[in-house]
């Protein structure tokens, strides 16, 4: 998805692997395009770590990024299942908004057009 980040709020939860508190970010996204998924919203939470040890993106409120994110169900993996969330990381292609990548991912996948997806802007 295309988005700009119009929010952030911190985030805890327990690890138990670690037995630990752990910080996580939600940040809001408003939705410009979507490559995949469906949605019937303008806006989606996606979070992430803080940027430290723990591969978190460091968004910047008011920019604009391609990301990419998956669904999870546990905050990490020897955590509780929880109600699924996008997630995202370093480790992903995620980054600051580029045409040429832009132009490299229509190549291959057009946005999505269903009623459902289509985002007025």
């Amino acid at each position: 998805m295309v988005g700009k980040v119009v929010g952030q709020k911190p985030f805890s939860v327990y690890d138990t692997f670690f037995n630990a508190k752990v910080e996580l970010m939600i940040y809001q996204i408003e939705v410009i395009t979507l490559y995949k998924g469906k949605t019937k919203v303008l806006q989606l939470d996606v979070y992430s770590g803080t940027g430290d040890d723990d591969c978190g993106y460091n968004f910047s409120v008011g920019s604009e990024y391609i990301i990419y994110a998956d669904y999870k169900i546990q905050y990490y993996g020897k955590g509780p299942k929880v109600n699924k969330f996008l997630y995202t990381t370093i480790c992903t292609r995620t980054k600051l908004r580029d045409e040429n990548e832009l132009n490299e991912i229509q190549k291959w996948k057009k946005p999505c057009t269903s009623p459902s997806t289509e985002i007025p802007r």
